[in-house]
């Protein structure tokens, strides 16, 4: 039995579909996991933990704008949509990447904190300024990809 070039391309296309399907679904499924976590248990919510907040949120909405048209555009085999939606796709997933690195890099910082200045770190790390701090990632990130 003989594989023409067109099954390979086919069964390899559908595989990576599957897989990037199935990365979506976990994507969200942990990310909402986390924040049902966080809404029981305010207990848990320190100055720390919004960093983490922020972080399942952006990763929630990064799955939500990118991987979706990503994952239908794959099993389509192409793009469906009208060409604002590139756009807008391209300026979110941008923006929501910058999210990402934004609040991954502001919470080694804090970590970093915690272990070399513990004394300082209450002081630094306020529920109000990471609170602020959260507010100006996502402004500038808005800003910054306008």
């Amino acid at each position: 039995m003989e594989i023409s070039e067109y099954d390979l391309v086919t069964h390899g296309s559908l595989a990576y579909t599957m897989f990037f399907a199935l990365v979506f679904l976990l994507v969200i499924a942990v990310n909402v996991i986390l924040l049902i976590i966080f809404i029981r248990n305010p207990v848990l919510i320190s100055p720390s933990q919004l960093l983490y907040i922020n972080l399942s949120c952006s990763n929630i909405t990064l799955a939500l704008f990118a991987m979706t048209f990503g994952v239908v555009t794959l099993i389509s085999n192409k793009w469906i949509f009208p060409g604002l939606v590139c756009h807008l796709v391209g300026f979110f997933n941008n923006c929501f990447i910058h999210m990402v690195m934004f609040t991954a890099f502001h919470v080694l910082n804090e970590r970093y904190h915690y272990r070399m200045n513990s004394r300082r770190h209450s002081k630094l790390y306020t529920t109000k300024r990471i609170g602020i701090n959260i507010a100006v990632f996502w402004i500038v990130c808005l800003c910054y990809l306008s």
